[in-house]
């Protein structure tokens, strides 16, 4: 029998919320659909997911897949105290069950998914986009559906790539707020190139690294100004400007008030 090789995806939810222990969903079941996939992802909280009698822990940034039907369970932890919130999607045609099994069996059933990482947006707005009913269609909603598990398996396989070096770099600017880092040192803590770091950068963050240090700077001598009794020059030079007049103009540029205002 001919398939086409596409994937459709006809329910989702973007943000749901369980409380209850006595929540619980089963995957066992052969009807009515044989060729499903549940993929469900944890935004807070915790859950468990158990398969062939083993068991998974459900935190933030964690995705299972299931194959619909095989012996597992998802449920809400007996003796739970916090919110559980997720947002999920099913996958139908045996091109989705051949596509996401191969996966499964590289990585296993439950996966690191990046709140931050390209895939994880991607996935959010194909969650959104079928929640929503918007008219599109099987193909456009195959063409998102392969293109986001291919990003997921290419950060899988190089999880020092994307999204967790923009993790790196982020976290690395919030402990040292007012270190005056440049785009090479920041592509040289991260291994890369200058210019594969700023690729890299852009594609997950919409900016350039030279762009968002700047804002970082602009954003620490706001801080200062408001928030400590050091002069104008002496907050231009922790922050990384030539003179109190060059952060003068830049603050006034970026945020419509002048320095006194701030103040």
């Amino acid at each position: 029998m001919h398939h086409e090789p596409i994937i459709t995806a006809t329910k989702a939810g973007v943000r749901e919320t369980r409380t209850s222990p006595s929540y619980e969903l089963r995957v066992d079941s052969d009807l009515p659909r044989r060729h499903r996939v549940i993929l469900q992802w944890t935004l807070s909280g915790r859950g468990i997911f158990e398969l062939e009698g083993r068991k998974w822990e459900l935190r933030p940034e964690k995705a299972f897949i299931a194959l619909q039907p095989e012996n597992g369970r998802f449920y809400y932890p007996p003796k739970g105290r916090e919110a559980w919130t997720f947002s999920w999607i099913d996958f139908l045609g045996p091109m989705a069950k051949d596509a996401f099994r191969q996966f499964r069996d590289q990585f296993g059933p439950v996966v690191e998914l990046r709140e931050n990482s390209l895939p994880a947006i991607r996935l959010s707005r194909l969650i959104a986009d079928v929640a929503s009913k918007k008219p599109r269609s099987r193909w456009e909603t195959s063409v998102q559906a392969y293109t986001f598990l291919m990003e997921w398996w290419q950060e899988a396989i190089q999880p020092l790539t994307g999204s967790m070096m923009i993790e790196t770099v982020v976290k690395l600017c919030e402990a040292h707020e007012y270190e005056l880092f440049t785009v090479k040192e920041l592509a040289a803590e991260c291994g890369v190139s200058r210019e594969g770091f700023t690729r890299i950068f852009k594609r997950f963050m919409g900016t350039s690294p030279a762009a968002y240090l700047r804002e970082r700077r602009l954003k620490a001598a706001a801080t200062l100004l408001k928030g400590s009794a050091l002069s104008l020059p002496e907050i231009a030079r922790k922050t990384g400007f030539s003179s109190g007049h060059h952060l003068m103009t830049a603050l006034r540029r970026r945020y419509g008030v002048i320095t006194s205002e701030l103040r």
